[in-house]
């Protein structure tokens, strides 16, 4: 099973899990949380969840794992105002790219984006992912 990060729309002002009712996948990403992505969230972004957790002898809990979470139109703007600064560090050939992600939040149906990292967040020593995350 590969770990994903999802990145969610959905209508609900609090985050929520990938599989709420009303919630859409727009897009997952194995195994990293891509910065085409992160660049929609700040640092006000981070929140916590609930998510299940079963540990090694199949006890089942839930934990308080982080999540991003924003609205669109806010979304929009903090990946318009960072396209100059992601494409000075990254190949011009990927401005294309970057033009469908600004497409893809501005015609978004729904009202809030989500970043579900919950899956990523479980292959980490719980303190050094959230410092990660906040670097």
């Amino acid at each position: 099973m590969a770990n994903r990060a999802y990145l969610l729309l959905h209508d609900y002002p609090e985050p929520v899990l990938h599989n709420t009712t009303g919630v859409s996948i727009a897009l997952a990403a194995s195994y990293s949380m891509p910065v085409f992505w992160i660049s929609a969230f700040s640092l006000d972004c981070v929140k916590s969840i609930s998510v299940p957790v079963v540990n090694d002898r199949g006890d089942e809990s839930s934990a308080k794992v982080p999540t991003l979470h924003s609205d669109i139109a806010t979304a929009v703007m903090r990946s318009e105002a960072k396209r100059e600064f992601l494409l000075n560090y990254l190949p011009s050939a990927l401005l294309p790219q970057y033009q469908e992600w600004l497409t893809l939040l501005k015609n978004a149906t729904k009202r809030y984006l989500q970043m579900d990292i919950a899956e990523l967040w479980m292959m980490a020593e719980p303190q050094e992912f959230e410092k990660t995350l906040r670097v």
